[in-house]
């Protein structure tokens, strides 16, 4: 199970799960240890020969783990990305309380000037929509760039690891025209052993698409949702910036109504 990391951003809790490896490296390949060969010397197969053969095979091997772990490591790398996503999260939540500190500042400079007033929110308008639009197309373009390099890694792993079992099945299929009845078995567990090494391969690489490609969708998802509220709390702003202009200006429209009457009064007297 991933760790599970906390974020307040506003009024709200987001939560963000933190891929950890499950196993360690060493737990994924089971144990092979050299098979042992009886020797013969009643005019069966040169012992010299099947060593090196069986030698070539662990050296095989030994190339696919070492593959293999660099598919662990860039698991490792996917997860330092979404680690650093989290923080820029956090930095996004601070942001947040920024604005609407501006917000409140924008309320109060409302009762002040009604063209003021009008420029403030016509400029908030548009700073939150650029800024919604921007959150949207990072978050898009880190989702990419994280599912193309997690395809990238998981295509290079399976790839080699078919060329490796292929070479395998090649140098075992022209060393068994040489070898003994038991030289033979030697053979059939290296082909073993190389259908064992694609069958992991593949799991891992179809794992790894699976999460960075979910990861991907929440990023993009979570940053969607961000920019909505944040266009949804402007939209509200200006129309309660609207209502107090309307209102102030219907007040100084009563007030000089009200001075005209009383001057035409006077005048009369007069």
């Amino acid at each position: 199970m991933g760790n599970m990391d906390h974020i307040n951003s506003g009024d709200e809790t987001a939560i963000i799960p933190v891929i950890d490896m499950a196993a360690t490296k060493e737990d994924t390949w089971e144990d092979t240890a050299r098979p042992r060969l009886p020797h013969t010397g009643f005019g069966g197969y040169q012992p010299a020969a099947v060593d090196a053969a069986i030698g070539d095979y662990e050296r095989r091997l030994g190339q696919a783990k070492s593959q293999a772990n660099s598919a662990w490591a860039q698991h490792d790398l996917v997860v330092a990305q979404q680690r650093e996503l989290i923080e820029e999260n956090k930095r996004l939540a601070a942001h947040n309380e920024q604005l609407r500190d501006q917000l409140e500042q924008a309320r109060h400079d409302a009762a002040n000037s009604i063209e003021a007033l009008a420029k403030q929110q016509q400029g908030f308008v548009n700073d939150c929509r650029a800024r919604g639009e921007r959150l949207v197309q990072e978050a898009q373009q880190q989702c990419d760039q994280l599912t193309a390099r997690a395809q990238q890694e998981a295509d290079k792993t399976v790839a080699a690891a078919h060329t490796q079992a292929d070479q395998m099945v090649a140098s075992a299929q022209q060393t068994a025209k040489e070898l003994t009845e038991r030289g033979q078995a030697a053979v059939q567990e290296g082909e073993r052993q190389a259908a064992r090494i694609v069958e992991d391969a593949n799991r891992q690489s179809e794992q790894q698409t699976r999460q960075a490609q979910g990861e991907a969708d929440r990023i993009v998802k979570d940053a969607t949702a961000h920019a909505q509220q944040v266009q949804a709390e402007c939209d509200r702003m200006v129309a309660q910036a609207r209502e107090q202009a309307a209102h102030a200006k219907g007040v100084y429209t009563e007030y000089m109504e009200k001075l005209r009457a009383l001057a035409d009064k006077l005048n009369s007297v007069v």
